[in-house]
């Protein structure tokens, strides 16, 4: 898969970890040693492999044996372009999740995650799964693993690759092809759009979710005005626009109710009310359920039909046609493409760990 990969001199041992060490497998920079436990290791050497490639860049650019390249760049240089791509690809490939697990937003570990997924890209690209090579299969598969896909924007891609080109250069057709598929400009899939809908604004509280789902409903309806560009019968690219429409809205309004149950949760916290009486109420304003006899819940209305609203306000989208006056020039337009494809840029942390934790 990074057919100028070399690993001369690194000494392989398939033997339990030193020290008692907790980990699927470990790369040690000291002694530049992978060991790889039997029990464990399976699905590991993409991701240790790139630790070693890490290594190697260590030695070549800052004449250092015991540690990674990426870690120094990030600790050692502002403005270093190797460290603007690794923050970059961390806030691209880095969970919510990690937030607080010094291990996962690790420079070296934030590389090592996202080849051990290219790699798995690439196999996947000649029908093959990773097998023993990674343990990335299936993005559906969430949390499997050791490593995760990066993040719907796309912009991870890029990045990784102007690491890897550092270290191992990728064959061009190969770089391409991961840009045309994963990278920013990609179209997404049913499943990608409807995720990145239902858990639009997860991280935040649940009335500051409704705004952020508004939003990402929208940037995901912009791209239908550009579908007339695409190739396409007249009745082919109705039929498709009509059902992106129905999908994104669907996934919308899933994500606002979900977090209207939320909110209301919240509000019958305050009040000592339990989330079963105010499911009970949402599930009657929501659904059409019958209305619990409840004068509790009576004494919220006020807060709760407020939660309503901002689910029936998402229902029904509005559609206001911007005119240009001074307009003397058409608007360029982009046929398909992300509608959430921002590249973010965040800072890696810089902990001392070195191995592959348990999934």
């Amino acid at each position: 898969m990074l057919p100028t990969t070399s690993v001369r001199g690194l000494t392989i041992r398939f033997d339990e970890l030193p020290g008692g060490r907790r980990a699927l497998a470990l790369h040690d920079p000291a002694t530049r040693t992978l060991y790889l436990p039997p029990r464990t290791g399976a699905g590991t050497l993409a991701h240790e492999i790139a630790h070693d490639l890490d290594w190697q860049l260590a030695r070549k650019r800052y004449d250092s044996h015991r540690g990674y390249a990426t870690d120094m760049a990030v600790s050692l240089g502002r403005g270093d372009r190797l460290a603007y791509a690794l923050s970059s690809l961390a806030a691209s490939i880095t969970q919510p999740d990690s937030v607080g697990r010094a291990h996962d937003t690790r420079p070296a570990e934030v590389f090592a995650r996202g080849t051990d997924w290219f790699v798995a890209a690439l196999l996947a690209r000649e029908g093959r799964a990773g097998g023993y090579l990674t343990s990335f299969q299936d993005p559906a598969l969430t949390g499997y693993g050791t490593t995760r896909g990066p993040d719907i924007g796309g912009g991870a891609v890029g990045s990784l690759l102007e690491i890897l080109q550092r270290i191992t250069p990728v064959e061009p057709a190969a770089a391409e092809w991961a840009l045309e598929v994963h990278g920013p400009q990609r179209r997404l899939s049913p499943i990608e759009l409807a995720k990145a809908l239902t858990e639009a604004g997860s991280d935040l509280p649940a009335m500051e979710r409704f705004a952020v789902i508004r939003e990402h409903r929208d940037r995901a309806l912009s791209l239908l005005d550009n579908a007339s560009c695409r190739m396409s019968s007249a009745e082919g690219l109705r039929r498709l626009s009509a059902a992106q429409r129905s999908l994104i809205e669907a996934a919308a309004e899933a994500a606002a109710r979900g977090a209207a149950f939320e909110a209301a949760r919240e509000v019958g916290r305050g009040a000592g009310i339990s989330a079963s009486r105010t499911d009970a109420w949402m599930t009657h304003r929501l659904y059409g359920a019958p209305e619990p006899a409840d004068s509790a819940l009576a004494e919220l209305a006020p807060a709760l039909e407020e939660i309503v609203y901002h689910v029936n306000t998402l229902r029904a989208p509005e559609e206001v046609e911007l005119v240009d006056v001074f307009g003397f020039a058409p608007r360029p337009t982009v046929c398909g493409g992300n509608p959430f494809a921002i590249r973010r840029f965040g800072a890696a942390a810089r902990p001392p760990a070195t191995s592959a934790p348990r999934p």
